[in-house]
């Protein structure tokens, strides 16, 4: 019997610095590469740490499913969240320290993001979630 093949999700705020983009380049890497059984790299379509892991995963030519929201707003944005807590097996959510706006997700110190509201549904499901703060 082989190993069991994983659809790892990365999902994460929409809001980085230049410098938070170099950081959450390397950890989606580092993410990425301690998770060899992964067959399928799972996110959504939304600005920072999706457009990310959606680059990265194309350049080193892993397999990709970009969940894709219907509209600009909460409701689509929620479903495909959904879609993507419910799809992977494992989940990351990446963000940054607070700079604004505390999460109201989960009341860590961490700037709020759809991410984290994310894997709280995965968490939910009895899914593996991470929360990596920059």
């Amino acid at each position: 019997m082989g190993v069991k093949k994983l659809k790892l999700a990365i999902v994460g705020t929409s809001h980085l610095t230049e410098n938070e983009n170099l950081d959450a380049r390397k950890i989606i890497l580092w993410i990425i590469r301690n998770h060899p059984e992964t067959t399928e790299i799972v996110t959504g379509d939304a600005l920072g740490i999706d457009r990310l892991v959606s680059e990265i995963t194309l350049e080193h030519g892993l397999q990709l499913h970009a969940f894709t929201s219907a509209a600009n707003e909460w409701q689509a944005y929620k479903i495909r969240n959904e879609f993507i807590a419910e799809y992977c097996d494992i989940l990351y959510c990446i963000t940054t320290k607070t700079k604004n706006t505390p999460c109201y997700h989960c009341k860590l110190d961490h700037q709020r993001t759809g991410g984290c509201w994310t894997m709280k549904y995965a968490k939910g499901l009895n899914k593996e979630t991470h929360l990596v703060i920059i």
